[in-house]
């Protein structure tokens, strides 16, 4: 059996203070923050890693088009979200 990496979001939500939230929280609790708001979590390179939540592209739906924020629209397209994490693109919708 091929052993594999854990994602980089699991990894760090695993790691302090996201079992301490847990602890205080409880599994109900906890799965719907997980499953209904945008978490980001730091990479060691300086970009930000989406691990839980909506995408973040599909936000800019729920907007008016002149309420949308330049960085929002940005996501739509498949440009890198920083200039180091040339692998992570935003989805296009």
């Amino acid at each position: 059996m091929e052993e594999q990496a854990a994602h980089p979001a699991t990894t760090a939500l695993c790691a302090a203070p996201w079992p301490l939230l847990l602890s205080r929280l409880g599994d109900t609790l906890m799965l719907y923050l997980l499953l209904h708001a945008s978490i980001f979590v730091s990479l060691p390179n300086g970009c930000y890693l989406q691990a839980s939540g909506p995408p973040v592209a599909q936000a800019s739906a729920l907007l008016p088009a002149h309420a949308r924020p330049a960085w929002l629209q940005l996501l739509s397209t498949r440009t890198p979200l920083c200039r180091s994490c040339s692998s992570v693109t935003a989805p296009v919708t």
